[in-house]
């Protein structure tokens, strides 16, 4: 008995969520770090020539389904720990909508100013109501002319993938009213839906309701609910389950060296068919992530344990690399990386201190510490 409570133990231990025993705050910085990257490139081509960069479109993909991977153990591991619809709505709305609501006005106010011909006619033509509106609506941040004489004509093209993430969050009290016992099983079956969906994407994109591009009816009903086999959804949410059925599974599944060697021995013997790699990522590239930020050996620097820049990071780059396209001739892919990622540090520091952490402070009392603020 007593051997057997140590490894229990042991096992718990090795996953732990406390902020101090793992390093997500850095596995989120890097993978913000990552977009900032992608983007340095893709931002440089217009989206008809895209296709001579797609390993950097690939990689963005992958940096993106690393964050709602990162997302589903998370958030997944907070309504275990305080299942109280209330409190977890206002938790999620108090983590995504100050950071969210605070760079849309940034954008709107200061970016944008700086990548349209006429500043006088540009804020004529803005309608604050709806701008408002869309934003409130966790809508992408765009306004009317902002950056489209650049060759990736967006404001804040970054910004889509907030809504899909709140889309999923409001997912995990869902499947929870089944109850505790069958929420594994749950999990696990939707992981393996969304993973079938996913399949029919990579190999047959153009063979039926499950395509990307597929035309769909369900506007007619104007109920503002997503489609879930249909576009990114299936990409997205394969890795949210996955990172959801991880932390729901995981005193089953051991952190080690040899796991890690296998998800990355699959990953490698898949590459050469870009179709088989995407759809090994959710489970493989998960489990390297999780095996990351639970390294025994790595060392996230102290400050990491209070202040979490990622999203901050995340939401203003993208502007800040539009600035710097727009008004910098002839910048290269290396020195817009240089230039725009201190700027989005700072951006992302500014937002935490300013605006994200003051509302964290609003969270409900939990019995327990949620991680990385969440």
């Amino acid at each position: 008995m007593r051997v057997g409570a140590d490894n229990e133990r042991m096992t718990r231990q090795r996953w732990d969520l406390h902020p101090s025993a793992n390093h997500f705050t850095l596995l989120r910085l890097v993978l913000a770090i990552i977009v900032v990257g992608v983007h340095s490139f893709t931002l440089l081509v217009p989206l008809p020539e895209r296709a001579s960069i797609h390993w950097a479109e690939v990689l963005g993909e992958l940096a993106v389904s690393g964050f709602f991977a990162v997302s589903g153990c998370l958030i997944s591991a907070s309504w275990t720990r305080s299942p109280n619809f209330g409190a977890y709505i206002l938790k999620r709305v108090l983590r995504i909508y100050p950071g969210y609501l605070a760079a849309g006005m940034v954008c709107a106010f200061g970016f944008a100013a700086l990548g349209v011909p006429d500043v006088r006619a540009y804020y004529a033509n803005l309608s604050l109501p709806k701008y408002a509106l869309d934003l409130l609506r966790l809508t992408m941040i765009q306004t009317p002319g902002a950056f489209a004489a650049n060759p990736d004509p967006y404001l804040n093209g970054s910004s889509w993938t907030i809504l899909m993430e709140f889309w999923c969050y409001l997912l995990v009290p869902v499947v929870a009213l089944a109850g505790a016992k069958r929420v594994p099983r749950i999990i696990g079956l939707l992981l393996g839906i969304f993973l079938t969906l996913y399949a029919l994407q990579l190999f047959w994109p153009h063979g039926g309701w499950w395509a990307p591009d597929h035309d769909s009816t369900w506007h007619e009903l104007r109920i503002p609910l997503p489609i879930l086999w249909q576009g990114r959804w299936p990409r997205l949410l394969s890795a949210f389950w996955a990172g959801a059925a991880f932390i729901t599974y995981r005193d089953r599944i051991p952190h080690c060296k040899t796991w890690a060697a296998i998800c990355t021995g699959a990953l490698l013997a898949a590459s050469f068919r870009e179709s088989l790699f995407l759809l090994l990522w959710p489970i493989c590239g998960s489990y390297l992530l999780f095996w990351f930020a639970w390294h025994p050996k790595i060392r996230s620097p102290k400050w990491m344990e209070r202040q979490d820049l990622s999203y901050g990071t995340y939401l203003y780059a993208f502007p800040v690399q539009q600035v710097l396209v727009r008004h910098v001739l002839g910048i290269t892919p290396g020195v817009l990386f240089l230039i725009a990622l201190p700027l989005a540090l700072g951006c992302g520091w500014g937002s935490w201190r300013l605006v994200e952490l003051p509302a964290l402070k609003w969270k409900p009392r939990a019995k327990t510490v949620a991680p990385d603020g969440r």
